[in-house]
């Protein structure tokens, strides 16, 4: 659950495999944030570096902030989105309706 740091793939032992495609899109070095949400991978936010780095401890917590912060904007907009879509289909059921009906809620 904490973010990977790799400060040269062509060195590190986790990406030096895929050194050759991570340079192709112009990563060197790399900061890999998983978010998991519920017990479940949710998304990764990746940074990047054209060069060989050292990161921070202080990078990563800003990348790691940076993924909860986009999740939670994504998720926001999710909400906002369904809530205009059932909006949208009441209103077109009230407005085809030649029948009355009320909403109670306890």
């Amino acid at each position: 659950g904490r973010a990977l740091r790799v400060e040269d793939s062509r060195l590190d032992p986790v990406t030096i495999e895929a050194a050759a495609a991570l340079e192709g899109i112009g990563a060197r070095a790399f900061v890999s944030a998983p978010l998991f949400k519920d017990g479940r991978f949710a998304v990764t936010l990746n940074v990047h570096h054209k060069h060989p780095r050292a990161w921070t401890d202080a990078e990563v917590d800003i990348v790691e902030a940076a993924a909860e912060r986009t999740w939670e904007a994504v998720e926001r907009l999710r909400a906002e989105q369904d809530l205009r879509e059932s909006e949208r289909r009441f209103r077109a059921v009230q407005d085809t309706s030649i029948d009355g009906f009320m909403l109670l809620d306890s």
